[in-house]
């Protein structure tokens, strides 16, 4: 881990930064969160590496 920094005042949005290219912002809250030009939903993450942005999110996990 090359960087990190909480992005929200109570803490529970959090940018962490590996290397160069490799970027995750977690929001951990139960609200939404505007980070750039992207939306963070509750409890979600985004995987920006390089020019790909991966969205996590388990509310969208189907359980069999």
């Amino acid at each position: 881990m090359t960087d990190f920094k909480f992005l929200s005042s109570d803490k529970l949005v959090q940018m962490s930064k590996f290397g160069e290219n490799l970027k995750v912002v977690a929001n951990f809250s139960d609200k939404e969160y505007k980070y750039d030009n992207d939306i963070i939903k509750s409890n979600s993450l985004i995987i920006y590496d390089k020019n790909k942005k991966t969205v996590y999110s388990p509310h969208d996990i189907k359980n069999n």
